[in-house]
């Protein structure tokens, strides 16, 4: 996946002067990775890594406008034993790219902290014990066009500001596919299969989240939610993602979540809801929800303000629509098929505004 966002540093870098940058190659000029990292000088230098094995952990640490990256073609792996293999600390305008970082079993695989402007492109993390790729409290950290397999925790990690996710591939999660805390970060295009928990989760813990895109994202299998929206998740744009075959909601959208925009989401073989909703202010446009194991659209008591418009629910092992929520508009959404009732309405549920929708079979 190709992106002017993603890359806001390598502007400056093809400016900048060619006679102060350096390349050094190894392990034609350095033995080790770290010893050529050790002796770059701060001005756009290029470590060139050649085909092999390098056991060893690496650390760019206070290190500005630096890259590192494999040779072109060629096969590097950075192999430690337990250790992180690649860390970036207090650091910014770092390019890490085409690395496959392996061997941190009782750690990240790689960590970046403290920094700003960083793309990881290109890379594959395996086997890590906690997170694939974790960053913590850096902003502008872009992870593109990564493979991460095969770790314990979450497969990429974001707290900061500006994170882009872009074009990655994760399977086989121990935790959640995506976790991002922070604001305005971007989740586009990811394949997330085989999680123990969450494919996405927006605000983990109740962090403040706020404007979050996440969008054209295809979630196949996870044993929790597909995506989740956590309490502190507030003006998130949910756009066109695809979610199958997870053990618990297609979404939830937890209370306290403020003003998030859900639009054109396909659901489908859940075990739970398709949509899980406790909101406020929400708005939920033109998703499909299909074969859900309970309710396609469960609208609980502690929702209110939210606009329903043109959603279409189809085969639910139980309602199509059950709604709960108060002073919320309900606008051409259909639903049909369904196992219960294409629309249950509880007490609280009477009370809000229904205008054109199709639904086969309702019950108050």
């Amino acid at each position: 996946m190709k992106t002017l966002t993603a890359v806001p540093f390598l502007a400056l870098l093809l400016c900048a002067d060619a006679a102060q940058a350096a390349k050094i190659r190894v392990p034609a000029d350095f033995p080790t990775i770290q010893a050529a990292v050790n002796a770059t000088s701060g001005h756009w230098d290029v470590i060139e890594v050649s085909q092999g094995t390098y056991l060893e952990a690496v650390t760019l640490a206070n290190k500005d406008e630096l890259t590192l990256q494999a040779k072109n073609g060629h096969k590097v792996i950075i192999h430690s034993e337990g250790a992180i293999p690649l860390s970036v600390t207090n650091s910014r305008n770092i390019l890490l790219k085409g690395l496959r970082l392996e061997g941190a079993t009782f750690d990240y695989g790689l960590n970046v902290m403290f920094s700003t402007d960083v793309l990881i492109q290109g890379c594959t993390v395996t086997g890590s014990g906690v997170d694939g790729i974790k960053a913590f409290l850096s902003d502008r950290v872009t992870i593109e066009d990564c493979t991460v397999k095969w770790v314990i925790c979450d497969g990429i990690d974001v707290d900061g500001d500006n994170a882009c996710v872009l074009g990655n591939t994760l399977q086989h999660i121990g935790w959640n596919g995506i976790v991002a805390v922070g604001t305005a970060h971007t989740i586009d295009g990811n394949t997330i299969k085989e999680c123990g928990e969450r494919g996405i989760w927006l605000g983990a813990g109740g962090a403040a989240t706020g404007g979050a895109l996440v969008v054209k994202n295809k979630i196949d299998g996870a044993w929790q939610d597909g995506i989740a929206l956590d309490t502190g998740a507030d003006a998130a744009t949910i756009l066109s993602n695809t979610i199958l075959r997870v053990d618990d909601d297609g979404v939830d959208v937890a209370s306290g979540a403020t003003g998030n925009v859900l639009q054109q989401n396909k659901v489908s073989s859940t075990k739970g809801d398709g949509f899980e909703v406790h909101c406020l202010n929400g708005t939920f446009c033109k998703n499909k929800v299909k074969r859900a194991g309970d309710d396609g659209f469960w609208l609980a008591a502690d929702a209110a303000y939210c606009t329903f418009l043109k959603n279409t629910i189809t085969s639910s092992l139980s309602d199509g629509f059950q709604i709960a929520c108060t002073n919320s508009a309900f606008v051409e959404n259909t639903a049909k098929k369904n196992g219960g009732y294409d629309c249950f309405l509880s007490a609280g549920g009477l009370s809000n505004a229904y205008i054109n929708n199709k639904f086969g079979t309702i019950a108050e």
